[in-house]
């Protein structure tokens, strides 16, 4: 039976396709700052929701409550305000990703393509019903 996923499987599921993108882009015979690009612009279309089987994400702004007057007394200009909508947002993975995130080790590489492959195959195998 299906379910809404939870906050924890989305993080898992985001950073796993950060890894597999680093993996993807490490493979490749292209320089540092062109693999470095890749690496940006392929986390930037899964943010996007151009990358499949990663839905679009909501990417905005949260200040600390205070900047906004701290910016003013300043002269600075400053972000907009969204803690607002703190109860309206379902699953805000947003905040602590970096502590989901490690380090992947070349060892891991085929590991986590296998891994990444076989996850693509069986949604796969879902949809068309072959399962």
């Amino acid at each position: 039976m299906s379910r809404e996923k939870v906050s924890d499987e989305i993080v898992a599921e985001l950073i796993e396709h950060i890894r597999g993108a680093i993996c993807t882009w490490e493979m490749t015979d292209k320089t540092s700052l062109e693999k470095l690009n890749g690496l940006a612009f392929s986390i930037l279309v899964a943010l996007d929701g151009d990358a499949d089987g990663i839905p679009q994400f909501i990417v905005a702004p949260r200040p600390h409550h205070e900047d906004k007057q701290f910016n003013i007394e300043r002269g600075f200009n400053y972000y907009p305000e969204n803690h607002l909508l703190d109860e309206k947002l379902r699953c805000d993975i947003g905040g602590n990703l970096h502590e989901h995130f490690f380090h992947v080790r070349k060892e891991d590489v085929s590991s986590t393509l296998a891994k990444r492959m076989r996850r693509h195959r069986e949604e796969y195998e879902k949809l068309m019903g072959e399962k």
